[in-house]
């Protein structure tokens, strides 16, 4: 089926098919279990009853508690189909307000989701998206009846829902980290001011993890500075993020000074977890900076600190396989058996990532039996390969963008189907192998579109279904230009999605048509768009700009309704 859109819950924030984590194995089921309870349309009438019937005694705070009690969510086409049998225009006009306050409200109060959805409309773009977000949280602390506090002191009377320091800092870092935000970002900054609060330490370190991310290294240590001047006490995570930016602007002096500063400041009131944080990150900005005798320097007083029961942070797996990965770029097999050997002595062993890493560093050398050498190593230190495992393993090679790993790789899923392996692959191994291969496509078009037709093939051989992230990123690759008979492909793989109820997402739409229509495939674009009419769909602004273009191309080739199925 295609996916349905809401105003109400941003349609612009898509999870692109390759931000998909390719080896999650949490099931989605459940999820959507609770959406599809979420949409059956009487139980959100009901909803929707009672919220009208507390906006007439004007009582939000009632029509607030009810909302945040029920698995029940409002979706545009239900909220519009209400509305349209409300006859009194400012009454109508008054209920909407209340369901979009309702759902920000909720945001808000849940948090987590909020961040995850504003990280994800991040990486796919959606600054507009995240910017209504934003209008509707000031409507609600600065516009007229407001109902969110600036912070949890200034709760009461009818500000019924607080931000928090996490929630300022997710709208701050999402407009930094997006183009054209940085406008919006000073709108941030200068809300948490006009709402009478200090400016949270998580907001600076935001500020200082934004610009080192966005490579502005001088601004974040000029937001340091700014912080020292303006008397902020900062925090672990602060020191975290400001060495980070002057070990990632190579001004290693400076971050070794900041280091230390830490240490003396900070460390001893500091919970070790937190300090360890710190500490790794210098181990790894060492290490990038090629500065090996640093490194292994705070390593060793970790390593004391586990030796001698001193307080402080210890190392973890993270810490030393920081190393393995830093020994493993250079092939240094006899430094990568000492690390290994570090690890027992302070009762860690080697996980997944680390036998990824000696794998890697095997193959580099041609070692030809390297899986097999890796793998008995691994059940020989009481690691027992499993499903996550092996495809944790086949990612991490990918990774490496050398043909050796990808050999390697193909070799792994031979011994799974032929059962030489004893875990036969999933649909999760099929979809780790191509969502990593076309994650940032390195190998030659053809060679890379000859192995995806090989994965599909051997699917299709052990009748194992594709599931949404593999038809995104089958329906991409067919489009490509060196995909032999491409559109066909993609409509087939469209078609089968629509056929099997697998929902068709914005994302894939705003694909197909962008393509079909720079192709002149006008025809299989019409198709699309009748479909998304037919089961209701409303697009995106940039679809529907899209759309309006291929209207106009339909028009202009004088295609007779027969052609396209309808008109247009």
């Amino acid at each position: 089926m295609l996916g349905e859109t809401d105003d109400l819950q941003a349609d612009e924030g898509d999870v692109d098919v390759l931000d998909f984590d390719v080896f999650s194995f949490t099931s989605s089921s459940a999820a959507r279990t609770e959406s599809a309870s979420s949409l059956v349309p009487g139980r959100v009438s009901i909803l929707l009853s009672f919220v009208a019937a507390q906006a007439m005694r004007d009582d939000f705070a009632a029509a607030y508690e009810a909302y945040c009690q029920t698995l029940i969510r409002f979706h545009d086409y239900t909220v519009k189909d209400y509305l349209s049998h409300i006859a009194d225009d400012a009454f109508r006009e008054k209920l909407l307000s209340w369901v979009r306050r309702l759902d920000i409200a909720r945001k808000i109060h849940q948090t987590t989701p909020l961040t995850i959805q504003l990280q994800q409309l991040v990486s796919t773009g959606g600054f507009q998206t995240i910017q209504s977000i934003y209008n509707r949280v000031r409507d609600g602390l600065f516009g007229a009846n407001p109902f969110i506090a600036g912070d949890a002191s200034q709760l009461g009377g009818t500000r019924l829902i607080a931000m928090s320091d996490r929630i300022w800092t997710a709208f701050l870092t999402s407009f930094l980290q997006s183009r054209g935000g940085h406008l919006s970002a000073d709108e941030v900054w200068g809300d948490v001011s006009r709402c009478g609060i200090k400016h949270p330490v998580s907001l600076w370190t935001g500020l200082i993890d934004s610009y080192t991310e966005s490579r502005h290294m001088d601004n974040a240590l000029n937001v340091w500075r700014m912080m020292e001047a303006k008397g902020v006490k900062p925090d672990a995570l602060t020191y975290r993020a400001v060495i980070s930016a002057a070990l990632e602007g190579r001004q290693i002096d400076e971050a070794i000074r900041l280091f230390r500063q830490f240490q003396s400041d900070l460390e001893a009131t500091t919970e070790p977890e937190r300090s360890l944080v710190v500490y790794n990150t210098y181990i790894h900005g060492l290490l990038a900076a090629d500065r090996l005798d640093e490194a292994l320097s705070i390593l060793e007083r970790m390593e004391e600190n586990k030796k001698d029961k001193r307080v402080g942070p210890v190392p973890d797996i993270v810490s030393y396989n920081t190393f393995l990965a830093y020994f493993g770029r250079r092939v240094d097999l006899k430094a990568l058996s000492i690390i290994i050997n570090r690890m027992s002595t302070v009762g860690l062993s080697a996980d997944v990532f680390s036998y990824s890493i000696l794998l890697s560093a095997l193959l580099k050398i041609g070692k030809a039996d390297a899986t097999n050498i890796v793998f008995n190593l691994m059940h020989k230190q009481g690691l027992e390969p499993n499903i996550v495992i092996y495809g944790t393993i086949i990612v991490e090679l990918l990774r490496e963008h050398n043909e050796q790993h990808v050999r390697a790789v193909l070799k792994i899923l031979e011994e799974m189907e032929s059962g030489k392996i004893p875990f036969p692959p999933t649909v999760k191994i099929y979809q780790a192998i191509l969502v990593e291969l076309w994650r940032d496509p390195w190998l030659p078009p053809k060679t890379g579109i000859a192995i995806t037709r090989d994965v599909i093939e051997r699917m299709k051989k052990r009748k194992v279904l594709l599931n949404i992230p593999l038809y995104h990123v089958l329906i991409r690759v067919a489009l490509m230009d060196e995909y032999p008979n491409g559109v066909t492909m993609a409509m087939s793989l469209y078609q089968e999605m629509v056929r099997r109820n697998v929902p068709v997402t914005s994302k894939v739409v705003l694909l197909l048509l962008q393509e079909l229509f720079a192709k002149g495939e006008y025809v299989h674009a019409a198709k699309i768009m009748r479909d998304m009419e037919t089961f209701g769909m409303k697009p995106i602004p940039s679809t529907a700009r899209l759309m309006n273009k291929i209207r106009s191309s339909l028009r202009e080739k004088q295609y007779l309704p027969s052609q396209i199925g309808s008109p247009m």
